[in-house]
């Protein structure tokens, strides 16, 4: 084929590319291989084919050398690959082993030997690679650090913390931790970036929204191949961020079956009771924790295509020893004449209505008789409200008599999360994989006390998503072109338990009733545990990227 001919097949297809993709910058999780073919006397060798083959899935890459010895083999993905070399007068070189991590551009410098391509020059060890080929400062968490190190409720991104450079936020922990959610899990600061403000990918995409930069889905340790975490002087590929990148890739199936299942139980039957639950005379609360799951992956064309699933489940009990302050029996019926500060002077109640000029011109109000609210006074909202508190179960502080009420309960976190994942390869030329991911986590926070009016009570229901699809095509050994698109979503929903609570119970007008939303309202009182719960939203972030990559090798530097 002529080169005119070349072009006019290939001007078609960049041109719908660009039509369908418009051109974006792409966010590159894969590897490259780069080096110099070269004889004994270290004359290049021109035309000489490169085959890189991926020891688990069999599908090769294949690439010839420039005018000037130079090979560059584009969009690999991390793993473990077969480098051969062939050029006609010289045997057949091969390197058994070389390993690709995430984001990678290693130099693999070839030296043929003169002979048949028969013959052949076998190297069986690793070859010691050297990334030069870039500035950026970065460090890999590989499968093994994370499958292996400790991590209190197996959540990779957690092990973020471990590289250098990285300092965690007062989220960060909540963001991994039982009583947390993926939201807060960006809330880390990179190399002297500003917390929760770094870019997050998984498999390329992004997987944080856009207004307050929250991640949405966050894979299973098993789900997760490794990541690498870009500290600085990074491509300019790479944006969306202050400070830097985290790129996790996922795994992907291979030529052999692979599958685990699992169950890791943690309970509190060796815990002892808590300091001030056993005090006041409560039973412990009850801790579990029941992280389950399964993952298997393999081929469904031998070299061709291949699948990957996981899922995975949590269950979590997570008790509470909460100690709140309520109104005392002569505080309910508006006596305040035992009310005290901490330093034992009565606290005085003051009467509204009987605002007036003092001796000095200053406006002040008359303080109620006897400290001593007269029932007449009494908002019928707010003395229906107060029936609503439980009675205290403790003498309360002395002097104060604050802190009367404990209670012990036990909150949940439930959690179910999957993974599909389909790689395959049309052509040597043509290769795609798509992914699906999914979390849904339900969450019900502790109780003080069992009716409408609990205080900070509320129902969790986020959601997770993140959906990615990769076509990679080779045009040429030079020319390599990528379209990605995927969706990321982070979909918060709390509800308090009391929604649907008729607010005409407590006395509201019919037109606030109309109104309001139909739940407890939160009333704040002053020195007093908070009534009824302010949390109601219904929050969907929506994150949507198409992405088109160009590669082209020329000139004469690997």
């Amino acid at each position: 084929m002529t080169g005119f001919t070349k072009i006019k097949v290939l001007l078609p297809l960049l041109a719908a590319w660009l039509l369908i993709c418009g051109l974006a910058l792409g966010q590159n999780f894969r590897a490259q291989i780069t080096g110099v073919v070269t004889d004994a006397s270290g004359a290049v060798i021109p035309g000489a084919q490169v085959v890189a083959t991926n020891i688990d899935t069999g599908v090769a890459e294949t690439v010839e050398t420039n005018a000037e010895g130079i090979f560059r083999l584009l969009n690999l993905l991390p793993g473990n690959y077969r480098v051969e070399v062939e050029a006609t007068g010289f045997r057949r070189f091969v390197q058994e082993k070389v390993t690709l991590r995430i984001g990678e551009i290693v130099d693999l410098p070839v030296k043929l030997e003169v002979g048949q391509v028969t013959e052949e020059v076998t190297v069986t060890g690793e070859a010691p690679l050297l990334e030069s080929q870039t500035a950026t400062f970065a460090q890999v968490v590989d499968q093994r650090a994370i499958s292996e190190l400790p991590l209190n409720t197996r959540t990779p991104i957690a092990l973020v913390a471990t590289t250098p450079g990285v300092v965690t936020g007062g989220r960060f922990a909540g963001g991994t931790g039982d009583g947390g959610r993926n939201f807060f899990a960006s809330d880390f600061k990179i190399g002297g970036g500003r917390g929760q403000a770094q870019e997050v990918l998984i498999d390329g995409a992004p997987d944080t929204t856009g207004d307050r930069n929250f991640v949405a889905y966050i894979p299973p340790v098993d789900s997760t191949r490794e990541f690498t975490v870009q500290t600085n002087s990074y491509s300019a590929e790479f944006g969306r961020t202050t400070g830097g990148t985290l790129n996790i890739v996922t795994k992907s199936g291979t030529n052999e079956f692979h599958g685990v299942a699992y169950d890791y139980l943690r309970n509190s039957v060796l815990d002892a009771n808590d300091f001030f639950a056993n005090r006041s005379g409560k039973e412990k609360g009850k801790f579990r924790r029941n992280q389950f799951g399964a993952n298997a992956g393999g081929p469904i064309f031998k070299n061709k295509t291949f699948f990957f699933v996981a899922y995975e489940g949590t269950r979590r009990a997570i008790p509470a020893t909460t100690i709140s302050t309520l109104p005392t029996q002569l505080q309910r019926q508006g006596d305040f004449s035992q009310t005290l500060a901490s330093n034992g002077k009565l606290i005085r109640i003051y009467d509204y209505s009987t605002l007036h000029e003092g001796p000095d011109g200053k406006l002040i109000r008359d303080p109620f008789p006897g400290n001593v609210i007269p029932a007449s006074r009494f908002d019928p909202v707010a003395a229906k409200a107060m029936s609503y508190y439980p009675d205290p179960n403790l003498p309360g502080k002395p002097i104060t008599g604050t802190h009367n009420f404990v209670t012990t309960s036990n909150g949940t976190n439930d959690s179910d999360k999957f993974d599909i994942r389909i790689d395959h390869n049309f052509s040597p030329s043509n290769r795609i994989f798509g992914r699906y991911s999914y979390q849904d986590n339900r969450r019900l926070n502790p109780a003080r006390w069992h009716n409408p009016a609990n205080p900070g009570s509320r129902n969790i229901n986020d959601k997770y998503t993140n959906v990615t699809v990769s076509d990679i095509q080779t045009f040429t050994p030079t020319l390599v072109g990528e379209m990605r698109f995927s969706f990321a979503r982070a979909h918060a929903n709390q509800l308090v338990p009391s929604i649907g609570f008729d607010l005409s119970t407590l006395g509201f007008p019919e037109n606030y009733v109309r109104q309001a939303a139909p739940m407890f309202p939160e009333f704040r009182i002053g020195g007093m545990t908070t009534l009824g719960s302010e949390f109601y939203n219904n929050q969907p972030r929506n994150t949507y990227s198409g992405i088109f990559s160009l590669s082209k090798m020329a000139g004469s530097t690997p």
